[in-house]
């Protein structure tokens, strides 16, 4: 079976498959390793921070409240320079920004300096910096301390006194406290020879390498150092040993005893002149926690910077891994997959209709072309039962419904094969619908051209190449005196009126010789007369593009002709009339105007003259630059380009004008282009209406109408007050009550107020006065009534489907009643404690038709019907415990229950409940029709 999976029945590419599981990948590898790192940061031992510019910190990790006592948030949201020794700021900003100017990711700059403790003491830190692709400094900091002596070596003073018994009594004392602090430190302390040998190790070595100190005594470092690091560790020991007492600080990877590698951070100084050393001292430290935490930065720096940059030909890459992933995992199949997909592939690419039918009639198989001929989607029409054909090969014809009520009708072919080892049917289905309409319209076409040619009064004809005449319209064959019935073996030359015209027989070899249609003019001589006919010759062709008939269309124009005569008698007329309209444009009401391209007045009436108040001798003067205002005038020779553009035909602008005595006026112009034969402009014609007294009018009428919305406002701001006053004295009067009950019903008031004084707030302030925002207003007033009802809101959710809906006031005010009446209902009855549930609400325009369900049942009992244009849903069901099974909305003692009965007669709608899984109402109705306010 063909379902929803089957990549044949996708709309979208397959190339658009590869990168949505391309891009599915990427998050599922980046996701653990940005766990991993969120989880490493608080804990790591090491100092992190990721600095936004040279001053400040953008993010730091949790134990730098340890280490320096100050919150986090206050170390990310001050400048580190407070907190920094000020010797030491100098050197910071110039190091960071020499990096930044170098700009290559992964370098790495080390520091050294004093920080301040939130006690006032200093702790000295040792840094390494980085600089991201991201433009941002990422920095690992750990505590720097001074190195102890050896062990073998006693300072030439005792160390300062420490507080308390700890002071030494004497000198062997001070040496054994010395000894213990070394052996006891948790820093790899060892010395070794210029060779490399180990000469000594301290305890420490067994936590950081597992190696016990005798096990190390005579081997060189070399032995313990990755060989990809040995050249530099040698190099910068060669360094070391030219100068005495000198130190340097190198990282490195050691072998632990378990064969992992762990880093670490030497201090090496070069001892080999004092002589209780007299050899290279190394102070270590393990940093292989901040080592790994920095190439995890860098490495998912790395890795993010170029899967953003190549995300195309990363998603292709994964694309193909997963393909090959699924290959592999399904090489048994993949041929019979791949053969079956490009059979359902072919199949659905069929315009006809396929459906595959067992012996019972039930459809095993549908491609996507039947699913459109059904309207049915793929899930319902699998197993649905056809019905079983009277016989294999039988051609039939069947109707189906469409969405809107309409039928097509299917030409359905059966034919008996066998399918996966069983008998079935198969069923090629076709749209006829569109066939049949062509073939009626076709044969109502000719039909209709038939009877217009047959009713026509001109001399219609065909003519085959053989001169034989196909056909002849009544009027023809009256006209030349023949019987049409004898017309199809009829030869032209046989009808003796043809020798009568003079041009017809010349012009029909010229449509033959030109391959085209020909016009003709002649004269005919018939039994009652003379006639002219205007003849139209066109070329009929055959599949091949060559001429097989002629059509030829004959009109009388003697009537014409005699016009021709007449024509010279009506030129008087029309000088008359040339008389007539100049007059009328004189007595015009409104100004008209001609004038040239540069915009100077040609000819003008005298309204266009009193108008402007100019003399006629002044305004021959004038253009339209002279009088309108400068504001408008480019706004109309803009307009008067596209005129000559050719990219309007006229235009109308409301522009100010002015008047000879200083004054301006309002006018509406109106202007067209006149041009010549050959389409060149000429002049302009003008019309100027001065609407001055008009637009003072409609000013009177808009402030008017502003004023009467903002007094509608205010009354609505003035109800909704006084509703809220009412919901106060609610209040008051239940401190009052001691009755559960009675307290009960005053809430319920009190929210029926909150749905009325909702309408109104919504109202007055919205842009308009006639209309509520429904939608709007519905997911204000659940959240109102849910957060007033429910003290454990968490258990309860909102789900909201709503459509852009507007009603007047008249509907809204019952709608947010029952509304709320329904909400508070959920609410109070659907969720008993503690269980959790959730509330959908819906709210749509009902553009489909809707079949009855029999789980649903109206108010009134009856069940819910097609669908009536510009009706409205609202639904509000809930999962929860539901309603007894036989309630009965109009015998119910239930206030709220009454009022949903009531309001839903108000509103004249059709309320049905669905309990079949927790409790649903459905409300159909339209909005209520009311006089206009505004």
């Amino acid at each position: 079976m063909i379902g929803d999976k089957d990549p044949s029945r996708r709309s979208h590419a397959s190339t658009k498959v590869g990168n949505l599981r391309g891009w599915k990948n990427l998050l599922a590898q980046f996701t653990p390793i940005q766990r991993e790192i969120q989880a490493f940061f608080p804990i790591n031992p090491t100092y992190f921070c990721v600095f936004a510019d040279l001053d400040s910190c953008a993010k730091v990790s949790d134990n730098w409240e340890t280490l320096l006592g100050w919150k986090r948030e206050v170390l990310e949201a001050q400048p580190w320079i407070q907190w920094m020794d000020a010797p030491g700021v100098g050197e910071w900003r110039d190091q960071l920004q020499s990096l930044r100017r170098q700009g290559k990711t992964g370098d790495i700059c080390r520091l050294q300096n004093r920080w301040r403790h939130i006690d006032g003491s200093w702790l000295m830190l040792s840094w390494r910096i980085s600089f991201g692709a991201d433009r941002q400094f990422y920095g690992v900091a750990q505590l720097s301390s001074d190195l102890p002596p050896p062990i073998d070596s006693l300072p030439e003073k005792s160390p300062p006194a420490p507080p308390g018994d700890l002071r030494p009594t004497d000198q062997r004392n001070d040496q054994n406290q010395w000894r213990s602090l070394i052996q006891n430190s948790g820093v790899l302390i060892s010395i070794q020879n210029p060779d490399g040998t180990i000469v000594y190790v301290t305890p420490s070595v067994q936590d950081i390498l597992g190696y016990q100190p005798q096990d190390l005594i005579g081997k060189t470092l070399w032995d313990l150092i990755d060989e990809r690091d040995i050249a530099r560790v040698q190099n910068s020991l060669n360094e070391l040993l030219k100068t005495e007492n000198q130190s340097i600080v190198i990282e490195y990877r050691c072998r632990h005893q378990n064969g992992c590698w762990r880093f670490l951070q030497s201090t090496m100084k070069n001892l080999l002149n004092e002589p209780s050393i007299q050899g290279i001292l190394l102070n270590s430290h393990d940093i292989t926690l901040a080592k790994q935490s920095e190439i995890s930065w860098q490495q998912l720096n790395e890795e993010l910077e170029i899967r953003v940059a190549l995300r195309t030909a990363e998603l292709k890459k994964l694309n193909q891994q997963l393909k090959a992933e699924i290959s592999d995992r399904k090489q048994a199949q993949a041929e019979l997959q791949a053969a079956e997909y490009q059979w359902r592939q072919m199949i659905n690419k069929i315009a006809d209709g396929v459906l595959i039918l067992n012996r019972d009639g039930i459809v095993l198989f549908a491609n996507s072309a039947a699913e459109n001929l059904f309207n049915l989607p793929h899930e319902e029409l699998l197993d649905l039962h056809f019905g079983i054909p009277n016989s294999a090969k039988e051609i039939c014809e069947i109707y189906l419904p469409q969405k809107d009520g309409s039928y097509i009708t299917v030409e359905m072919r059966t034919e008996q094969i066998e399918w996966q080892d069983q008998s079935v049917y198969l069923a090629s289905l076709r749209n006829i619908s569109d066939r049949q309409e062509a073939e009626l319209r076709l044969r109502e076409s000719e039909e209709r051209y038939r009877t217009l040619a047959e009713s026509s009064q001109d001399l219609i004809f065909i003519l085959n190449s053989d001169r034989t005449l196909a056909y002849i319209n009544s009027f023809g064959a009256e006209l030349l005196g023949i019987e049409q019935p004898s017309t199809s073996d009829l030869e032209i030359e046989e009808i003796s009126i043809i020798y009568q015209f003079k041009h017809l027989e010349s012009s029909i070899k010229q449509v033959f010789s030109l391959n085209a249609s020909v016009r003709v003019e002649d004269e005919l001589v018939y039994q009652g007369g003379k006639l002219w006919l205007d003849t139209l010759l066109v070329p009929l062709r055959d599949n091949l593009g060559k001429i097989s008939q002629i059509l030829g269309v004959a009109r009388d124009i003697t009537q014409l002709k005699s016009i021709e005569q007449s024509l010279r008698k009506t030129q008087g007329q029309l000088r008359q009339r040339e008389k007539l309209l100049r007059l009328t444009l004189e007595q015009a009401p409104i100004g008209i105007v001609t004038c040239d391209l540069e915009g100077n007045f040609l000819h003008f009436n005298p309204a266009f003259s009193q108008i402007l108040g100019y003399s006629a001798q002044k305004l021959r003067q004038m253009s339209w630059e002279n009088i309108t205002d400068k504001d408008d005038l480019q706004i109309q020779e803009n307009h008067y380009q596209k005129l000559l553009a050719g990219e309007v035909r006229n235009f109308q602008l409301e522009n100010c004008y002015l008047r000879q005595d200083g004054n301006k006026i309002q006018g509406i112009i109106r202007v067209a282009l006149i041009r010549d034969a050959k389409g060149s402009p000429m002049h302009y014609v003008a019309q100027l209406e001065d609407v001055t007294e008009r637009k003072q009018a409609e000013a009177k009428i808009q402030a008017s109408l502003k004023e009467k919305e903002v007094l509608l406002k205010e009354i609505h701001h003035r109800v909704k007050n006084n509703l809220q006053i009412v919901s106060s004295l609610l209040d008051l009067q239940a401190e009052y009550i001691q009755e559960p009950e009675i307290l009960e019903k005053l809430e319920d008031s009190k929210h029926r107020l909150l749905a009325m004084s909702l309408i109104h707030e919504t109202l007055y302030q919205s842009e308009t006065l006639a209309q509520v925002d429904f939608s709007d207003y519905v997911e204000r007033l659940a959240t109102n009534i849910l957060f007033a009802q429910s003290t454990d809101y968490e258990r309860i959710t909102l789900d909201f489907n709503l459509e852009p809906v507007f009603l007047n006031l008249e509907t809204a005010i019952p709608c947010g009643l029952l509304l709320n009446e329904l909400i508070t209902n959920s609410i109070k009855h659907a969720f008993p404690e503690p269980r959790h549930g959730k509330i959908y609400i819906e709210l749509h325009y009902q553009s489909k038709k809707t079949a009855s369900n029999e789980n649903q049942t109206s108010c009134q009992g009856d069940k819910i019907g097609d669908k009536i244009e510009d009706k409205i849903m609202l639904k509000v069901s809930d999962d929860g415990v539901g309603m007894p099974p036989n309630i009965n909305l109009k015998e119910t003692k239930s206030l709220g229950l009454t009022l949903i009965h009531d309001l839903t007669q108000q509103l004249r709608g059709n309320l049905a409940i669905d309990l079949s899984n927790g409790t649903e109402f459905i409300l159909i109705f339209s909005e209520l029709k009311y006089p206009q306010r505004i």
